[in-house]
């Protein structure tokens, strides 16, 4: 709870604060829910002022709704004791995107009888922080070979999970072509393990065959979310893929007279007789 420091309205007899207090926090939604209240009393003894009124507040300058009464329902009287509650509301605040916040609060009322102003205030303020969350983003650390066969595929990958209950995005991009996106993982601090699904595969599978290759170094990016709310800033790192025929035979692939295995060039001649990913022989013409 934070309150300001008393402030004098144009009648001398009568103060006014401002007092906040941070009721709930979220770190899945970034938001914080702040109740304000303004008070007032009179600071002469046996002084009271009792007419209709309006109090005014703002929340880092942005105007609320205005809280209104009628005369008898608020009279102000002697005593800090005896302080009128004139404002009193909730209001949901979003934090940065680094968890931290802080705020400025304004608030000033008015008395008035008949149309004529009988007391006012100008708009009076003060600052308050509220609770950081720690919104610190997973980085991805280190990402394994990954085989795309026939069997169980498995992305295997190390990354600093700093809050287990976040959320994450690991999306596999060739330059700013992305090639698949896996959303909604949850991931512990350390090694991590994901079991591509057929569609995965199919999908990565599809793309290395279109462009003509069996080995692809890619870029993984990973995202980190608290709820709805990205947290932080996205990591990336560098991992290879590889593409494997049923029982793990490496693809075979010719180019302008080269023979490519799992992705590299390993001998370049006129003629040569492949069979099951084997090179048998050099033919004679």
């Amino acid at each position: 709870m934070a309150i300001s420091s008393a402030i004098i309205t144009s009648n001398s007899n009568v103060s006014y604060e401002m007092e906040v207090t941070e009721t709930a926090i979220s770190v899945a939604n970034n938001t914080s829910t702040v109740n304000v209240k303004v008070y007032a009393w009179s600071t002469k003894s046996g002084f009271t002022i009792d007419y209709d009124g309006e109090c005014y507040l703002k929340i880092d300058g942005v105007q609320k709704t205005t809280n209104s009464w009628a005369r008898t329902q608020k009279p102000i009287v002697y005593g800090y004791a005896n302080k009128v509650t004139l404002y009193d509301a909730n209001f949901t605040i979003t934090h940065n995107i680094d968890g931290s916040k802080s705020i400025q609060v304004a608030s000033c009322f008015e008395l008035y009888s008949d149309g004529y102003v009988k007391l006012t205030s100008s708009f009076k303020s003060f600052n308050i922080v509220l609770t950081s969350f720690d919104v610190a983003a997973s980085r991805l650390a280190v990402v394994d070979t990954l085989s795309i066969d026939s069997s169980s595929s498995k992305l295997k990958f190390h990354a600093k999970v700093y809050d287990t209950a976040y959320t994450h995005t690991l999306t596999i991009s060739d330059g700013s072509t992305t090639i698949l996106t896996i959303s909604n993982l949850t991931l512990s601090d350390g090694y991590n393990e994901y079991t591509l699904s057929s569609s995965d595969k199919s999908t990565i599978s599809s793309y290395l065959s279109l462009a003509g290759i069996t080995s692809l170094v890619c870029t993984y990016t990973l995202m980190t979310y608290a709820g709805n709310n990205v947290v932080g800033s996205s990591t990336s790192c560098k991992g290879t893929i590889r593409t494997l025929l049923t029982g793990g035979t490496p693809l075979v692939e010719f180019r302008s007279g080269s023979v490519k295995v799992n992705g590299s060039f390993e001998q370049t001649t006129p003629n040569m007789e492949v069979r099951d990913g084997h090179i048998l022989k050099q033919l004679r013409w």
